[in-house]
């Protein structure tokens, strides 16, 4: 996930991570001890446009994302990032993804990629907005605390994502197995100091708004 502010580059990446409901009478509270542990949050509003391409298997759901970035205030667009992600949600409810990311220079090289896409099949699917106070923690990796708000089924709902991110290059698999349980143990032990390791949310945004890939 893009940090806004930091350069950036073509990224293949790992992102371990989990998110959980927030109740909107504990979203202050919660907002408040965030900034208590990690200091003060950077405000992003991401506007998302999913496109889906044609599948060329059964089960075949190959996506991309374009998300526009803005902060500041009054919100001003900061950068326009491209990305693709292979996602596996593994047995204790992780999400294991690896994402593809590269930020689009203006709107005008914007419109030409999209061309591209669209001459190899790509549709727009769907979108959203979300509205963000990104804290950063840094330990065994770079951890994303997203408290999030999105418009859901026509009204707003609050949630907290909390993501470890690493390149996996020059990695083994025993050693990066352990990253991710530690991984797994900070989001844990972070849900559960909110007392929100209960509401854990396994299923998709696209899911929650009830977004069907398109039928080519």
């Amino acid at each position: 996930m893009l940090v806004i502010g930091k350069p950036f580059f073509l990224v293949k990446m790992k992102e371990i991570e989990k998110k959980a409901h927030v109740p909107h009478n504990r979203y202050d509270e919660i907002k408040r001890c965030l900034i208590e542990r990690y200091g003060v949050p950077q405000h992003v509003f991401a506007e998302d446009v999913y496109y889906a391409l044609p599948p060329v298997a059964v089960g075949d759901k190959k996506r991309f994302r374009i998300r526009r970035n803005y902060s500041g205030n009054p919100l001003q667009l900061q950068s326009i990032v491209a990305n693709a992600k292979r996602k596996q949600v593994r047995s204790d409810g992780l999400e294991d993804n690896v994402e593809n990311e590269f930020e689009i220079r203006n709107e005008a090289d914007l419109q030409s990629f999209l061309a591209m896409m669209e001459g190899f099949g790509a549709k727009r699917w769907y979108s959203k907005q979300k509205d963000k106070w990104l804290f950063l923690c840094h330990k065994e990796v770079e951890y994303h605390l997203e408290l999030c708000t999105l418009p859901i089924g026509g009204q707003e709902e609050h949630f907290l994502e909390i993501e470890g991110v690493y390149t996996p290059v020059g990695m083994s698999d025993c050693n990066e197995e352990r990253l991710v349980t530690a991984i797994n143990f900070f989001i844990g032990r972070v849900f559960k100091t909110f007392g929100i390791d209960h509401a854990v949310e396994p299923r998709a945004y696209s899911v929650l708004m009830g977004e069907k890939f398109p039928d080519f």
